[in-house]
């Protein structure tokens, strides 16, 4: 069978389009959820961390510091994989340095992101206090210190990297 008519291949263009999008789950979501009673009540609390931990941007958000426990997935380094100078480049990541135990940081924001189908948590924090001056201040994404929930759970942060 043979479409000639344009308005027939638009219509199975933008249908095919809106299956893909939303059908199968492609649909950006990025809702802010710092005002949602269930995160509320988190934002502002301070938490410590109780080891060294990573700083580092993905290659594919070169916006956003996230902190990361060392060795956690194949894209964060071991701690005997570092480098004396910081930043480096890994695996297409940039380790930009190790934010020491007891450092604090301060939860300030929450967001639901992720697509349709599959989103999840993700914290912002400032990072307030800590053993190397030069984060102090410091926007973060401490999400990948904590438990993996899906959305609308609350991730709680892992004892074994921080506390409140």
């Amino acid at each position: 069978m043979e479409i000639k008519s344009p308005a027939v291949w638009g219509a199975v263009v933008f249908a095919v389009s809106a299956f893909l999008l939303t059908g199968m789950g492609w649909y950006k979501v990025h809702k802010n959820v710092a005002a949602d009673p269930r995160y509320a009540a988190l934002m502002g609390k301070e938490f410590t961390t109780t080891t060294d931990l990573v700083l580092m941007k993905f290659k594919d958000d070169r916006e956003t510091i996230c902190l990361y426990p060392f060795g956690s997935s194949s894209e964060v380094p071991d701690k005997k994989d570092l480098k004396e100078k910081f930043p480096f480049d890994y695996y297409g990541n940039t380790i930009l340095g190790i934010l020491p135990a007891q450092s604090v940081f301060k939860l300030v924001d929450a967001a639901e992101e992720g697509t349709k189908t599959l989103s999840s948590i993700h914290y912002r924090a400032i990072i307030s206090k800590s053993g190397n001056p030069q984060f102090v201040g410091w926007r973060i994404d401490p999400t990948g210190i904590a438990e993996v929930v899906p959305f609308p759970e609350v991730p709680k942060f892992q004892s074994k990297y921080a506390h409140e």
